[in-house]
């Protein structure tokens, strides 16, 4: 358990920087947006920011971070679109950890 709520405050923190600079009220939500496309962009969006994390590590140019916190954000998107959710992701981290 604490392993999960440890992660989760720190997904929290994650999503808190998304909704401060993508929920403006100038621009459409992206949530929303990305959900109206259907789980094939969805999907897409997720394959593409894993691509742009694991380039940033290899060339070391500085946005590991970014890429990763893009990452999340888009598989939650994702998880969300399938009526999952990320906490259910930490449960199995955590059932894996205590079998071994």
């Amino acid at each position: 358990m604490i392993f999960r709520q440890k992660y989760l405050l720190a997904l929290l923190g994650t999503l808190l920087l998304f909704n401060s600079s993508l929920f403006s009220d100038t621009r459409p939500n992206i949530i929303l947006v990305m959900v109206e496309k259907g789980i094939k962009e969805i999907s897409k969006k997720v394959t593409e920011e894993a691509g742009e994390t694991a380039i940033a590590a290899v060339t070391n140019d500085g946005r590991l971070i970014d890429e990763s916190a893009d990452l999340l954000f888009h598989l939650i998107v994702l998880l969300k679109s399938q009526e999952l959710s990320f906490d259910e992701v930490l449960i199995e981290l955590e059932r894996r950890n205590t079998n071994q």
